[in-house]
């Protein structure tokens, strides 16, 4: 599984990509670019940053990095999700806010924690309701009220992902087929200079010039839109 290591710029990031079960730390108060750098190197983590120099002199330098652009927390998860597959469903298997490892409680371990003086366990209805407990903070996790915002957003952004799928499958008809019409412009190009027709030469040639200009954008487009380590503006 993908690991991630993020810059201070996308703190929201960590608290969602740690509920999706990814192992992500954060960058410290002050931490210089040069440390995340041999951070991600060293641990083998994927780097998250706004910052498009600093993802540049990453990929330079053979660490995996993409640019973060946009600013919103269901925009950036779009992001990595779209170009690193990253998978939104929740799982119980990782701490929130530490990044450790979390485990399932029994009902004498729950009971235990409430002795202990874990006073906001709630202990209302439904009795099935499972808790997590994390094997590093000790933070005691539950499916609560905010579990309906966390499915709506995992649902969104699946809705998400397929337009971006249809996005690019048109992105690659189009440009399958705008290679075709350009193969006969040319020919037509060529047909009207064998007949002296200049002035339809000319229409032509300009007609094939757009074409190609229109077609060197979708591929760009595509290429934005397939690749996971863009660090383009």
């Amino acid at each position: 599984m993908m690991r991630f290591i993020l810059d201070r710029m996308l703190g929201r990031m960590r608290s969602w990509l740690r509920l999706f079960g990814y192992d992500t730390i954060y960058a410290e108060e002050g931490e210089e670019d040069g440390t995340l750098f041999l951070r991600a190197k060293h641990e083998g983590r994927i780097l998250l940053s706004r910052d498009k120099a600093l993802v540049e002199r990453c990929r330079r330098r053979g660490v995996r990095a993409v640019q973060i652009r946009s600013l919103d927390i269901v925009g950036q998860l779009t992001e990595v999700m779209i170009h690193l597959g990253v998978d939104p469903s929740p799982k119980m298997i990782r701490c929130t806010l530490c990044n450790d490892q979390i485990k399932r409680l029994n009902k004498d371990e729950l009971e235990a924690l409430r002795e202990e003086g874990y006073d906001y366990i709630p202990v209302s209805p439904p009795d099935d309701r499972e808790f997590w407990q994390c094997t590093g903070c000790g933070q005691v996790f539950w499916e609560g009220g905010h579990w309906e915002n966390i499915r709506k957003t995992e649902e969104l952004l699946r809705r998400r992902y397929m337009t971006a799928e249809r996005l690019r499958h048109k992105l690659e008809h189009w440009i399958e087929h705008s290679e075709g019409h350009l193969e006969s412009y040319r020919k037509a190009m060529e047909e009207a200079g064998d007949l002296g027709l200049r002035d339809v030469q000319d229409d032509l040639k300009q007609a094939v010039q757009a074409m190609e200009d229109a077609t060197g954008w979708l591929m760009s487009a595509l290429k934005r839109l397939k690749m996971e380590d863009s660090g383009e503006g």
